[in-house]
């Protein structure tokens, strides 16, 4: 009985400190939302609007996207599902360089780094990496759902009247999942290699090559056999053509189960990425000097 009293008030303790990093966020999220929301907005329609006018000049009778039905709306839900996907991408190394990076003023002028303050003060450090993650997801959750607006009220999106939202949410999730394994192999870079001096390769490539040769823009079909053969190692591929076999074709879950399994699979980096970053982290307290 004393035991559990104690994890309860750890955790009442944790989630204060949670609760505290998401409102020092929010401060500045606050203002970026309130001033930046209708320029992301924006932003959102211009980006599908070039696809747009680029698909009704070019692609609209293409042979390639004849198979898929209405290009806009492939193009879209492309859109649309990546936001996510990129994010579990690049999350986990930002919030690793900020924990690590960056700086927290206390009294008498003195600046020290995310890390040492939360030691000094006590607080355990994944509390803010709680924080900080899980808001990213809900902005990035919300960007999601305005490129989804746009694009049906805007630019013509056509959702399926027989489409499967459950299903399409199960790949976002799994999608989530699988680039959270390569974004945690990812963050654990900046103590392995040293990658605070430059650029980290394993999020730069992904991020780089996704967007070419994943389907998120046109089929994977009109990729030459090397490019097809590098998405088949990517998430973002079976995400993307799992949400748009979903919400475009309705298609039942028996049609994508190839790409049920393949995410599932790629989730297998979600441990391996966790354990990485912990033995990143002990690499970062022996050194005991950040930079």
């Amino acid at each position: 009985m004393l035991r559990f009293s104690v994890i309860k008030e750890r955790i009442k303790v944790d989630l204060r400190h949670i609760i505290t990093f998401y409102w020092a966020e929010l401060k500045g999220y606050g203002v970026w939302w309130v001033w930046n929301i209708p320029f992301q907005v924006a932003s959102i329609c211009v980006g599908i609007a070039s696809y747009f006018f680029f698909a009704k000049l070019f692609v609209a009778r293409n042979p390639a996207y004849l198979p898929y039905g209405d290009p806009i709306s492939f193009i879209i839900v492309g859109l649309a599902a990546n936001t996510l996907l990129h994010v579990s991408l690049t999350v986990y190394y930002e919030t690793i360089s900020a924990l690590y990076g960056g700086r927290v003023g206390v009294f008498g002028g003195l600046r020290v780094s995310q890390i040492d303050y939360l030691y000094l003060a006590r607080i355990p450090p994944y509390t803010f990496v709680i924080a900080r993650v899980s808001l990213r997801y809900f902005t990035h959750t919300l960007l999601l759902f305005l490129y989804i607006l746009a694009g049906t009220y805007v630019f013509g999106l056509r959702i399926n009247p027989r489409a499967n939202v459950q299903l399409a949410t199960i790949f976002i999730v799994l999608g989530v999942l699988a680039c959270s394994g390569i974004g945690l192999v990812s963050a654990s870079m900046y103590w392995f290699l040293g990658t605070y001096r430059g650029v980290e390769p394993i999020r730069w490539f992904v991020t780089l090559i996704a967007p070419l040769v994943s389907g998120i823009y046109y089929p994977i079909d009109v990729l030459p056999p090397e490019l097809r053969t590098i998405s088949y190692f990517l998430p973002h591929t079976y995400t993307v053509r799992g949400v748009r076999e979903a919400l475009l074709y309705g298609s039942p879950i028996s049609k994508v189960m190839p790409d049920l399994i393949a995410l599932l699979l790629f989730t297998a980096l979600v441990p391996v990425g966790v354990v990485m970053v912990r033995k990143s982290l002990s690499v970062a307290r022996k050194r005991g000097v950040i930079y």
